[in-house]
Parts: C-alpha cells; sequence; structure tokens
C-alpha cells in the first residue's frame, strides 16, 4: 500500500534506538501484518503531513504532555514551599533544585542585587559552594542585562554572546554553555535574577522552558521580599526590645526624688530619645553635710549606653566616698572605664558643694560647662578640663578641678549635649548662645520652674522636629 512501509524505513525515520524498540514491541503486539516478501509492514500509521509514525507521534506528545504536567505540578508544589516558609535559606536551595529537574538543567541560581552589585546568593549544581557568595559588576554579564533590561533571556552559545561574563567560571572551574535568566520582581522592585545553565543532553532552552523560569521567577520575587520584610519585622522587634530594655535600665539608675541638702534646691530631669542614650545625674550625699553633683552623657545608644551608664554610676559611687581631691576621682574612673577596653567614653561633670560654707569644687571630663548665674547678673561659665572618661590613657592630659563660691540666689545649671544641639526642621541648633539668654533672662526662677523651663523651650524651639538625643538638666539654686 502507498502509505505502509518496512521497518528498515521507520528506523530511517525516527532515528531513536529507543523508539525503534518501543514500535517493534508495539507493532508485534498490536498491528503484525506480514507483507509481500514475508517482511512486517504497518498499515495507515503515518502521519501524511510530516512523514512520522503516528505511534511514534502519539507516543512524543504524550511524552509531552507528562513533562508538562509534571513541570506545572512541580512548580505548584515549589510556589507553596517557599511562600508557605520565611526561612528561605532552608528551602529555596530545594525549590531551585526542583526548577532545575523539571527544565532539566545543570546547574542554577539566584543572584541579588545589592547596591551596586550582584551577589550571587543561591546556587545549585556541582560548583554551588564555589560561587556562592561571589561578587560582581552590577552591569556585567547576562545577568546583568537582564536587570537592566527587566525581561527574560534566551541565550544558546554563551561564548557567542558579548553579553557573556566568564570571570564566575573562571574562578569556579565550570563551564557554562547556555544561560536561561528571568528578572526576580516584586512589588514594583527590581530584586534580581534567576539563571539556569546549560540544558542536559546538548538541548536547547526553549519557550516553554521561558514559560516555566517566569512563573517560578514570579513566585521565587515575591517569597523574597516577604522575606524581607519578616526579617525588617523582627529587626524592629528587636531593636524595640533592646529600646525598652535600656530605656528600663536607665530608669533604674536615675534617682526617684532627689535629695534637698540644707540652704538649697536641687532640680533634675532626664527625658529620653526615641533611641536611648546615655544621660545620667544624680545627687550624691557626702560626709559632714556635703553632697555631690553628678551629670554624664556616654557613648552610643539603646543596651550598650545604658550599660555603660551603669559602669560610669558604678565607678563615681565607688570612688567619691573616699573624700578624695576631684581630679583624683576623675583619673580612678576613668582608668575603670579604659580598662573595659569597650571603645566606648562618657563626658561627666562632677561637682561638690559644702552648703555649710557655698564652697564649689568642679571638675570636668570633656563636658559642656556648667552656668553659674550670679545675682549681680553676671553669668559665669565654668572651664574646668579634661577629657572623656575612657578614651584615653590616665595621665595623657591631666584633670583640673575650680574651686569657688555660691552666693544666696546664685545658680548652678548643668545639662548635657541633648539641650544645645536639639535642632529644628532647618537644622538650625539651640545653641550656647541660646540657652545662656535663656538661663540669663530666668535667673529669679526657683530651681525647679528654671529647670522645666528650659525644657519647655527646647521643645518650642525643635517643634515637630525628631529629637536625636536625651534632654537632661541639673539646677541648684542656693537660698
Amino acid at each position: 500500500m502507498g502509505d505502509s512501509f518496512i521497518l528498515g524505513e521507520v528506523h530511517r525515520l525516527i532515528g531513536s534506538a529507543d523508539d525503534l524498540a518501543w514500535l517493534k514491541e508495539m507493532i508485534d503486539s498490536r498491528r503484525n501484518v506480514p507483507g509481500a516478501n514475508g517482511g512486517i509492514r504497518w498499515v495507515a500509521y503515518k502521519d501524511h503531513a510530516t512523514g512520522e509514525p503516528r505511534l511514534i507521534r502519539d507516543r512524543r506528545r504524550l511524552e509531552d504532555r507528562r513533562r508538562r504536567d509534571e513541570a506545572i505540578a512541580t512548580l505548584l508544589n515549589v510556589g507553596t514551599l517557599i511562600s508557605s516558609s520565611l526561612d528561605l535559606d532552608r528551602v529555596i536551595a530545594s525549590a531551585m533544585e526542583a526548577l532545575s529537574r523539571v527544565i532539566r538543567a545543570e546547574a542554577s541560581s539566584i543572584i541579588l542585587i545589592d547596591r551596586d552589585e550582584l551577589v550571587i546568593t543561591e546556587a545549585t549544581g556541582p560548583m554551588a559552594g564555589v560561587v556562592r557568595g561571589l561578587r560582581f559588576e552590577r552591569s556585567k554579564g547576562i545577568a546583568g542585562w537582564v536587570i537592566d533590561n527587566a525581561q527574560p533571556l534566551i541565550v544558546h552559545d554563551v561564548r557567542s554572546d558579548a553579553r557573556w561574563f566568564p570571570d564566575v567560571d573562571l574562578s569556579s572551574d565550570f563551564s557554562t554553555l547556555s544561560i536561561l535568566c528571568a528578572p526576580l520582581r516584586a512589588r514594583g522592585r527590581l530584586l534580581g535574577v534567576v539563571e539556569l545553565l546549560n540544558k542536559e543532553g546538548d538541548q536547547r532552552f526553549d519557550e516553554w522552558d521561558l514559560s516555566l523560569i517566569q512563573v517560578f521567577a514570579n513566585q521565587a520575587g515575591i517569597a523574597l521580599d516577604n522575606a524581607r520584610l519578616h526579617r525588617e519585622a523582627l529587626e524592629r522587634q528587636r531593636i524595640e526590645t533592646e529600646l525598652a530594655l535600656a530605656a528600663r535600665i536607665q530608669r533604674g539608675l536615675l534617682p526617684g526624688t532627689l535629695p534637698q541638702p540644707e540652704g538649697v534646691e536641687v532640680a533634675g530631669m532626664s527625658v529620653a530619645c526615641e533611641e536611648v542614650a546615655g544621660d545620667y545625674y544624680d545627687v550624691i550625699p557626702l560626709c559632714e553635710g556635703r553632697f555631690g553633683l553628678a551629670i554624664a552623657d556616654v557613648s552610643g545608644k539603646g543596651i550598650p549606653a545604658a550599660l555603660l551608664m551603669s559602669s560610669v554610676r558604678t565607678a563615681l559611687y565607688a570612688e567619691v566616698r573616699g573624700d578624695l581631691p576631684l581630679p583624683e576621682v576623675m583619673s580612678r574612673m576613668n582608668d575603670l572605664l579604659y580598662r573595659e577596653g569597650s571603645g566606648t567614653f562618657a563626658t561627666c561633670v562632677y561637682a561638690v558643694l559644702d552648703p555649710r560654707t557655698y564652697g564649689l569644687k568642679v571638675a570636668n571630663a570633656g563636658h559642656n560647662f556648667p552656668f553659674l548665674l550670679r545675682t549681680d547678673g553676671t553669668c559665669e561659665r565654668l572651664r574646668s578640663t579634661g577629657l572623656p572618661l575612657g578614651l584615653l590613657p590616665t595621665g595623657t592630659i591631666p584633670f583640673t578641678d575650680l574651686e569657688g563660691a555660691l552666693h544666696p540666689g546664685d545658680s548652678l545649671i548643668l545639662y548635657t549635649d541633648g539641650v544645645p544641639e536639639a535642632s529644628r526642621g532647618d537644622q538650625e541648633q539651640f545653641g550656647e548662645a541660646r540657652l545662656e539668654e535663656l538661663v540669663c533672662d530666668n535667673r529669679e526662677l526657683s530651681a525647679d520652674a528654671l529647670r522645666q523651663r528650659i525644657y519647655d523651650e527646647v521643645l518650642t524651639f525643635i517643634g515637630d522636629a525628631r529629637r536625636s538625643d536625651d534632654i537632661t538638666v541639673m539646677v541648684l539654686k542656693a537660698f
């Protein structure tokens, strides 16, 4: 018959030993019709349009359908896998391996944008451990082109493509022949790319493969962005927990009710900013009716600052009980903080007042100079010098102190840099000059009222601007 052919012709047409063996089995079991020469002939099983045996054609169609069904099922499973876990480090490699099996690729990688660089954050295949973590310029290679153009790409022969960037192969001893690449996007942001390398069996990536990797890229992009948002939420929660703990530590170190020595009024306040810095103030009763006034500002934010503030307070209380000269107190505190080796430091003013004589001594370790308001209208800055505590070994610059006396109606104002450095929206700072004018104009106020006036004026000045530092003020007024 015109549309019959012998088995030898089938072999020539289909060229596959596997298909030929399968066809012989099908003919033997279903359509064994002897030919004129005693051979096997196959009747009406040739596709007139393609010349391909119909059984082989149908088998290939079934095989293609099976593979597509498997690919769709795999993508559904992959989507469920990566969307059900925020620990993408654990699941993304498994998802990529599944995708590589479906598309039959030798290796795969996820490359994410990190500022001006691309970094291979995950990889599968024989050299995965070598390439994972590699970085290169954002504009380099096929990946760079896909990111710049925000569209997928098939490159059948990378070595004939001018965009090819061979450095990753050179560093990993891997041989890339072809690439299937798609951009990773989420919520309007371009995150990076996913790549599949070298289709197995010398086959070429095709449009079906491209559609599969795009579906995967859409799933992975959203999952990666969700994981990023989750990490950011956890980090915010960690910071909030740390700040709450730091605030509790700080509140526990600050005095509740200040002692009120005979002959003076003392008022103090410390208002923490959102980040919780490390301001500290205190009134310390000493022997023979004297008392110490301390104000300090430690470097850093959060728990480290609160712990350093605790160290400052501990060191201060340990040294002031011995009735030592103030420069010696400062030197010993500096030794203690410097030996901790944390690289942090604290500025501090420590003053001692004897209410019986109104004798005043002041030592300063890199802190803002206190104001001394006189009843005669003058305003002095107490400019004793010294380096911040813990910054350098004792002896680098010796600590000094000032001696003087208060008179009835005089006021001593101590404060941290959160007062003069408070800034409003236009970045203008409150400043030392404005503070000096403020306290001079309000010298008649009580200690408590002057402290509150300073704080209120700072808040009025900054308006709606966000405070970046604690505000701490102490005022002592002699009767």
